[in-house]
């Protein structure tokens, strides 16, 4: 029982978990449009958008102006944070580019 819930957990946040969610941010999301609009679709989707510390010894963060995240929990006890790095042109107030690094899981 505990290999089938280990495996469920597993392809919770498997590359095809993070296609997924690439392609719903790049949906929500992408480059040229209104930071505004941007913003507002990805924290409809249940994302929690923050202003980036931008911490250069991290390699998990590329610099982003802006960290969205959310969780999402899978089965038993197994939880997926979704992350999508945001940066933004604030002169033109615009999205630049999105970065989506896969699901970062904790739990069983």
């Amino acid at each position: 029982m505990l290999a089938i819930v280990a495996m469920v957990t597993v392809s919770g946040c498997s590359s095809n978990s993070q296609q997924k969610l690439a392609s719903e941010a790049n949906e929500l999301s992408s480059a040229g449009r209104s930071m505004g609009t941007s913003l507002a679709a990805l924290k409809s989707a249940g994302f929690a958008c923050s202003r980036n510390s931008r911490n250069p010894y991290d390699p998990s963060w590329p610099g982003a102006d802006i960290l969205c995240q959310r969780d999402r929990n899978y089965y038993v006890a197994a939880t997926c944070i979704q992350r999508v790095f945001v940066s933004v042109d604030r002169k033109a107030g615009l999205i630049k580019s999105l970065d989506v690094p896969p699901p970062v899981c904790a739990g069983l």
